[in-house]
């Protein structure tokens, strides 16, 4: 029995169905110019590039809520920030407390 004889008769198989034309043919021709029409390998590469793309899709998520949440907090804190106003002699008034600081 030949090697080529052996993988045949031993090599695992997958079968899909219900898979739209144009994805099967985007995925003929990636194995076809890129692994040497070899379909395992393709699915191979193919799987890796998913899991990297997952792997950074979840760290620009994080990042966009992180942004989104410091957002919120600077316009919260610019709400409470305590606005100061001067009157012509230089005294400074603060809105919404007394000069000795209780309210």
């Amino acid at each position: 029995m030949t090697v080529k004889d052996f993988l045949k008769k031993h090599k695992p198989v997958l079968s899909i169905n219900r898979l739209p034309v144009k994805t099967l043919e985007a995925f003929k021709k990636l194995a076809e110019e890129k692994y040497c029409n070899d379909f395992g390998w393709t699915l191979q590469a193919l799987m890796e590039e998913v899991t990297r793309l997952s792997v950074l899709s979840s760290i620009l998520n994080e990042q966009y809520n992180l942004s989104e949440r410091l957002a919120k907090l600077e316009k919260t804190e610019a709400k409470n920030e305590k606005k100061e106003i001067k009157t012509i002699s230089g005294k400074v008034l603060k809105r919404g407390e007394e000069e000795d600081g209780q309210k």
